[in-house]
């Protein structure tokens, strides 16, 4: 449930184990950016915790595939949900214009020579990655960075999202705060990839 924060807050209170059902200002009292970020952590995790003890992280709906022809060594994939610790987040698309497709690209057979033995066929394996990725609003790390150094959000957390939807204006970064020109939040974000491994 802790994020990491690195040096961009003051301190990192960690709620897991405490019990804690909610944080309470006082007034009068200055609130810190600790106080507010244990606000939100306690609340989340709360929330998660109703997810994750109610069923195990993996696939929440399921439609057939679309085999391509062969030629094309592609396959899509429709959008599915999946409950990762706790959240339910949508997995679609991936490599695709339409965000309601994955296209799954699978590698080229191994060409035929004479005299080289080449196999009957290929098996490969599709698996879905993610992770949880602090995005530096400073070095653009976690963001897509386009050519003029604009900061997108990857839509949904797809890394391999297509870049016409990417670069929206919906999906620009918004931390610097527009009022005080500061970077005064840090966003982590829930990031994915379908990846594509074959088989030896």
């Amino acid at each position: 449930m802790t994020k990491n924060y690195a040096s961009t807050v003051s301190r990192t209170l960690d709620p897991r184990g405490h019990g804690l059902a909610t944080v309470v200002g006082q007034h009068d009292r200055k609130l810190t950016d600790a106080d507010i970020n244990l606000i939100q952590d306690v609340q989340d995790m709360k929330r998660l915790s109703i997810l994750d003890h109610t069923a195990p992280s993996g696939c929440l709906t399921l439609t057939p595939f679309t085999f391509k022809p062969f030629t094309e060594k592609v396959f899509e994939v429709p959008a599915f949900d999946v409950l990762f610790r706790g959240e339910v987040i949508r997995v679609g698309g991936s490599k695709s214009a339409d965000p309601l497709v994955n296209r799954v690209e699978v590698g080229s057979p191994r060409a035929w020579a004479p005299g080289v033995g080449y196999d009957d066929g290929s098996i490969y394996v599709v698996f879905l990655e993610m992770w949880g990725k602090t995005l530096s609003p400073v070095t653009g790390d976690g963001y897509y960075v386009a050519p003029d150094n604009t900061r997108y959000f990857w839509p949904g957390g797809c890394v391999e999202a297509d870049l016409g939807q990417v670069m929206q204006v919906q999906y620009r970064d918004n931390a610097p705060d527009p009022f005080q020109g500061l970077l005064t939040t840090l966003r982590v974000q829930t990031q994915w990839r379908l990846r594509v491994e074959r088989l030896p």
